[in-house]
């Protein structure tokens, strides 16, 4: 009898459960992560940040900063807001207007998530939301190294991920440049003479302005040059640097030697020093004029060239009063006096997959296993195709195969899918070149090269072997040479000798690659890694490159 009546509770109890379970929502998740947004976590750690969290309120982005997205926030501490106010003359976060603190919030938040392995030496791949680029480095004290950002906050706690993002612990609050690139110099003395040189030319009034709307001179970088550095040159003064310079009498000519001096100071685009060293010329102001530039250890240098086994001496760049923001631009100090020089040709070796927009996306650019394909030429400035996609490969570390940072880009150049596809290459010093094409051999395509429009005489037969049984001369002589550090016995990875190019002016040009086969199949693939401009006179084999992109030479 006791065991039925156990029995019946059992099963009146079980009853119940099921009732209850069924009388329940169902509980659907709607985030993709178990972690806290952005203005959540700020929320449960009051105690370090609840003076940002107000800023983020009154700046009306709790909302969008709570939601699905994927953001990087540098988020100063509670005594750094604190010091931020006191130096304002400001008692409350309240004190503050709401489009202050609006334009105060976008300039710590890029619309992108970084981790500190995007923090190299200078700006970061992405823009912040106020306009500005951040710049980051590392700061040593007492043997403990930080990063430091704009050169005006040390990140106290990194790569804290939410739901949405990124966030970064700084000490200090953030503050954009309000001034323009000349009124950086003007607010300087020690810039006198090449402050006085910029307002004879007219190029203090085209560096006076920010937001300008002509976009080819938004962003502008400059390199000045002290007092100091025209006085070790018997330059005392304006009169003098005029009366070295100014072959017509009128700096304002475009034609006057002091107009193009001052010219050839100035570069197009924002160039920190790291976007400097990153690439080896650039252009000026100056109409076919480039500086070039190196890093030699620490030391960044303009103009230091080997010609015929000479080294001519180059300009070093100070580090100290470089990097410096403005509203429009990147000023640099040059130790010496920078002037044009006559060039000669010097040889490009291009990776062809390093592109402006691939460089920004970090977490794909150069990480080895990966692959994105790309089917809207207007994502790029300088990759321009028709039909199809092309795609950016990344190889394993452990892969056989040998790419230059390990990246190309492949493509079905077939003249029923991809026809034709074409490049602006970096800028060439105007000379005569020989045009090396490197690629992975795939199958039976047949190309055809075209720079500018100058139609290169020899076809790329992407079926082609290297012929590993010749030596370096005689393969040279047969077109071939190896452009990768790889073993002998390899025949995979080959430099192509296209032709001979005449470039009549130093500046960026057209490569253009057209398909003349239209061979199917999935091994059909056009990988190509670097092409090589060489000057003709100068050595074509040498140097090699590495698969980290350094290089041997022989």
């Amino acid at each position: 009898m006791k065991t039925i009546f156990r029995r019946g509770k059992l099963l009146l109890l079980l009853l119940w459960l099921c009732s209850y379970m069924a009388c329940q929502k169902n509980q659907i998740r709607v985030n993709t992560t178990d972690d806290v947004n952005i203005v959540g976590y700020l929320n449960n750690h009051a105690a370090d940040y609840s003076l940002f969290s107000r800023i983020i309120e009154r700046a009306e982005a709790s909302g969008y900063l709570n939601a699905y997205g994927a953001y990087t926030l540098f988020a100063p501490t509670n005594t750094a807001v604190k010091t931020y106010l006191s130096k304002q003359g400001k008692t409350s976060v309240d004190d503050i207007g709401v489009d202050a603190l609006k334009d105060l919030l976008r300039f710590h938040l890029i619309a992108d998530t970084l981790t500190t392995s995007s923090f190299t030496d200078g700006k970061l791949p992405a823009i912040t939301q106020y306009g500005q680029y951040l710049i980051t480095s590392v700061a040593t004290t007492d043997g403990k190294s930080s990063y430091l950002i704009n050169r005006q906050a040390i990140v106290t706690k990194a790569n804290i991920v939410t739901g949405n993002g990124i966030i970064h612990a700084i000490d200090h609050v953030l503050e954009p440049a309000q001034s323009t690139l000349a009124q950086l110099l003007s607010q300087d003395s020690r810039y006198s003479i090449f402050t006085q040189a910029l307002k004879e030319t007219g190029y203090y009034d085209s560096l006076n302005i920010a937001n300008n709307s002509d976009s080819t001179r938004r962003w502008l970088t400059l390199i000045a040059q002290t007092d100091a550095v025209y006085r070790a040159n018997n330059i005392a003064d304006y009169p003098a640097l005029k009366a070295l310079y100014s072959q017509t009498g009128n700096p304002k000519l475009a034609e006057d030697s002091l107009h193009l001096y001052v010219a050839y100071h100035i570069l197009p685009g924002i160039r920190f020093l790291a976007d400097i060293v990153s690439a080896t010329s650039h252009s000026t102001l100056a109409p076919q004029e480039v500086v070039t530039s190196k890093l030699s250890g620490q030391e960044v240098l303009l103009n230091e060239d080997i010609f015929n086994g000479i080294t001519e001496p180059g300009v070093q760049l100070d580090r100290t009063n470089s990097d410096i923001t403005a509203n429009n631009g990147a000023l640099h100090s040059a130790l010496s006096n920078l002037s044009i020089k006559v060039r000669k040709p010097v040889p490009v070796y291009w990776d062809v997959a390093d592109q402006p927009e691939l460089r920004k996306l970090v977490s794909l650019f150069r990480k080895p296993g990966q692959v994105q394909e790309f089917t809207d030429p207007d994502q790029f400035s300088g990759i321009n195709w028709s039909g199809g996609s092309i795609k950016y490969n990344v190889t394993a570390t452990s892969s056989s195969d040998y790419y230059c940072y390990y990246d190309f880009i492949s493509l079905y150049m077939r003249t029923a899918v991809t026809p034709w596809i074409e490049f602006k290459t970096p800028f060439l010093v105007k000379g005569k070149y020989k045009v090396w094409v490197c690629f992975r051999r795939a199958r039976a395509q047949t190309i055809q090269v075209q720079v500018d429009d100058q139609i290169m005489p020899r076809l790329i037969s992407v079926a082609d072997y290297y012929p590993v049984a010749l030596d370096d001369d005689n393969a040279e002589a047969a077109g071939f040479k190896r452009f990768m550090v790889t073993a002998a016995s390899n025949s995979n990875h080959i430099g192509k000798l296209v032709g001979t190019v005449d470039i009549t002016t130093s500046q960026q040009h057209t490569i253009k690659f057209i398909a003349l086969t239209n061979e199917s199949g999935s091994a059909n693939t056009f990988n190509l890694d670097m092409v090589h401009f060489i000057p003709i006179e100068e050595e074509q084999k040498w140097p090699r490159f590495n698969r980290d992109g350094s290089m041997e030479y022989k």
